[in-house]
């Protein structure tokens, strides 16, 4: 293996690296117009040449132009993708006398790899599985499974937009049990299987509380209907088709030839991205550790931004455990994290410990490059260098310029890039996206995914749960079909009634519109059917999400936006399904029904329905805690008596209440000592004015001081006095719950915090 040709020193020599210099990892930091993005394409550029390789998550869209790889000489190409095909060209033909081949040595290389763009949760590149199949870790070690549990719970909840605390969250505690359970039995549960567990867990306890004390059934409902919600929403499709998230398939083509896989996240919101790419992290660890040792580089994981996803302590997202997981363990299997990054304040310090080589770039503030010249001083004490050459070294840095430090090199050295390979131009529009991916989707036989401008084709969702208690009947809700799927014809017009007909009237709807159906006969309504979980909120207090499910008539709405001032009745459990039952005839629809758009319906839920949900909830102002909107007085008080809260408030309120009493007795002592120097002093002042003595004056004025600071504190000492007695009456408070002590509030919901689950059409019999 020959080594990475980077670039060029200050003397104009070539400067390489070692690629098992990289088996410690790497680190690139520079400011926008640095050249980072560059130095990161030269380095992909360079492994895929030795036949490393590499995983790149691309954070803001610019590695996938790594794919704009084309022959000096093929003009027509280069036109697709630049205004000056001239220029391109000529700057190609210089980058390839930079790096030492010839045209038929770079063509060789360039056949020698296969490059792929993954769009996770967008089919406008090459979707990706991530929902599928949830295997346990390679290695069956305690720490192995307690890690990639808490990796998939914290990606998952992550999906769902649930913050998390690993001690208190139940959501998070719930799913990472029944996670290691399924995979200390051997077992490997997909995504369905652990919904219907959230419901009915294979165990009754959770540490040391029943499970359903720990979290009632009727609570978990809410997680499974959020998480049922994940897998049966058309949105969502993308997630569970293509490739799976395999690191064998990202960085092997079937052929053996090594991969360039660009895992692209640009498009998705940042907690999404968090989850997805925690994903990737676990599996990656959970494959390098099914390998064996290697002293060679075997792959290399490039994550362009490492902005947010590494951030330093106390924050911990998702992603943060399994990098640090990978930089301390990748090294023996022979893989490398690379993380690229505008300022060094992104990455957590324990990450830098663990690099060895690093490529610094022009920084923008003092700061930050007192940061970086302090770490490097930190990391470079064997080579010499004081802290004022460092500094002295970043301040000069010009674009394209880097310091490089190895722990594999002598001293650092100044590196100029040499040109990329590649036509660095930028992020993709969506268009170029696809325009980009096309010939990867036909090679995979992906391109029916793609289909109807990015709608995610392929197998229908599956919904479970049991069904929810209330309602007109108990029973489960059907998922929603499309309407091409249940009914055909024309409908006869004038059966059963004016304006009805044997089938539905809503031709070419969306799928996530298609109509169900209750079982009866008659002359069915059209109603919107909309299921939706609401949280309340008071300061940073939050109430349990409650689920509801209504439906809104629609015969006398001439908008969608008035479908939601009629008065809608609760259809929580009424058995519906995906086909008309024999015998149900349908009224006629209003005309605005046939060319709604989701989008547009959706926008008028989200915009009208919080203030539909104003509410009266009772609020306990000692432990902080709200009732839930349909919580009685007698529940909510046996809660918060219950409630680990209280008991932990009034163990605060008591070592509060104890280091107060012990600084009010403290200020009684120093109190009674001051007054007993005082009168010392004015004995010895009087003394002295028998005496004729000269220390007269100076006791006298030791005396008045001393007066003065004793009125001082005798006023500190009654605060003191009347904040210990209220501290007393708030411990007093905790111990036995008053329910006057509750006040009530009127509150809105946010619109955040209102999670539409299910939204389509129902014929109904009234």
């Amino acid at each position: 293996m020959t080594s990475l040709s980077l670039g060029v020193a200050t003397d104009g020599t070539p400067l390489t690296l070692d690629p098992k210099a990289l088996t410690t990892h790497g680190f690139v930091l520079g400011m926008t117009g640095s050249g980072k993005t560059g130095l990161c394409a030269v380095l992909v550029e360079e492994l895929l040449a030795q036949g490393i390789p590499v995983i790149a998550v691309d954070s803001k869209g610019d590695l996938g132009t790594l794919l704009l790889r084309f022959d000096a000489m093929d003009t027509t190409s280069l036109a697709q993708w630049t205004t000056d095909a001239g220029a391109a060209a000529a700057q190609l033909a210089n980058a390839l006398a930079q790096s030492g081949r010839a045209l038929d040595q770079d063509a060789a290389v360039r056949a020698s790899y296969e490059a792929r763009l993954y769009t996770p949760g967008s089919t406008v590149g090459l979707p990706l599985d991530l929902l599928g199949t949830l295997a346990p870790p390679a290695q069956g070690d305690t720490d192995a499974i307690n890690g990639a549990a808490d990796g998939v719970a914290r990606s998952l909840l992550g999906l769902l937009g649930v913050e998390i605390d690993p001690l208190t969250s139940r959501e998070y505690l719930l799913l990472v049990q029944l996670l290691t359970t399924a995979w200390q039995q051997g077992q490997t549960p997909t995504l369905v299987d652990l919904v219907r567990q959230v419901n009915q867990p294979p165990f009754a306890v959770v540490g040391a509380l029943p499970l359903e004390d720990f979290f009632p059934q009727r609570e978990r409902q809410g997680l499974m209907i959020r998480l049922n919600g994940l897998i049966a929403s058309p949105k969502f499709q993308a997630w569970r088709t293509g490739d799976p998230l395999d690191p064998e398939v990202l960085l092997r083509a079937p052929d053996g030839r090594p991969r360039l896989s660009i895992y692209s996240v640009a498009h998705l919101p940042d907690e999404e991205r968090l989850a997805v790419v925690a994903l990737l992290l676990e599996r990656l660890q959970g494959w390098m550790r099914r390998q064996g040792g290697s002293n060679a580089l075997r792959a290399v994981l490039l994550i362009d931004e490492i902005f947010g996803y590494f951030p330093p302590s106390p924050a911990n997202p998702p992603t943060k455990p399994p990098l640090i997981g990978l930089l301390k363990q990748a090294r023996a299997f022979g893989v490398s994290v690379v993380l690229a990054t505008q300022n060094p304040i992104d990455l957590d310090y324990r990450g830098l410990a663990n690099i060895g080589t690093w490529l610094v770039g022009r920084l923008q503030t003092e700061q930050d490059k007192a940061r970086i010249r302090d770490a490097l001083v930190a990391a470079a004490t064997a080579t010499g260098v004081t802290a004022s050459e460092l500094e002295t070294q970043i301040a000069q840095l010009q674009p394209r310029q880097f310091l490089l430090h190895s722990v594999h090199r002598p001293k650092p050295s100044i590196l100029k890039t040499r040109d990329a390979l590649t036509i660095l131009r930028g992020p993709f529009s969506e268009d170029e996206l696809r325009a980009v991916t096309a010939p990867m989707k036909a090679q995979v036989g992906a391109a029916r995914v793609d289909a109807g401008g990015g709608g995610s084709a392929g197998a229908a969702p599956t919904a479970v749960g049991p069904g929810a208690a209330g309602g007109a009947a108990a029973a489960a809700v059907a998922g929603a079909v499309a309407t091409g799927a249940v009914g055909a014809p024309t409908a006869a017009p004038g059966v059963g009634g004016a304006g009805a007909s044997l089938t539905p009237p809503l031709v070419g709807l969306e799928p996530e519109l298609g109509p169900i159906y209750e079982v009866d006969r008659g002359v069915a309504q059209l109603f919107l059917l909309l299921k939706f979980g609401v949280r309340y909120r008071v300061g940073t207090a939050a109430s349990e999400e409650t689920i509801h499910e209504l439906a809104f008539p629609t015969e006398q709405a001439l908008t969608p936006g008035e479908v939601l001032e009629h008065a809608p009745f609760s259809v929580n459990g009424v058995p519906f399904q995906a086909t008309p039952p024999p015998g149900v005839t349908f009224a006629a629809t209003p005309s605005w029904v046939q060319s709604l758009k989701l989008v547009k319906l959706q926008g008028a839920i989200k915009e009208r329905l919080p203030s539909k949900l104003e509410t009266k909830l009772l609020v306990d102002p000692t432990t902080k805690l709200i009732s839930g909107p349909t919580e009685s007085l007698e529940a909510f008080t046996a809660r918060v008596v219950a409630k680990e809260a209280v008991a932990k408030t009034s163990q605060t309120l008591l070592r509060t209440l104890e280091r107060k009493r012990a600084d009010l007795a403290q200020m009684e002592r120093e109190i009674t000592s001051r007054k007993a120097q005082k009168w010392l002093d004015v004995g010895a002042g009087v003394l002295g004015l028998f005496g004729g003595r000269r220390s007269t004056l100076s006791a006298a004025s030791r005396a008045v001081s001393s007066h003065r600071m004793q009125g001082g504190a005798e006023a500190k000492l009654e605060d003191l006095q009347v904040e210990v007695r209220q501290l007393e009456a708030q411990v007093a408070a905790t111990k036995d719950v008053d329910p006057r002590r509750f006040t009530e509030q009127l509150v809105v919901p946010r619109a955040s915090d209102v999670q539409i689950l299910r939204l389509c059409w129902a014929f109904i019999v009234p």
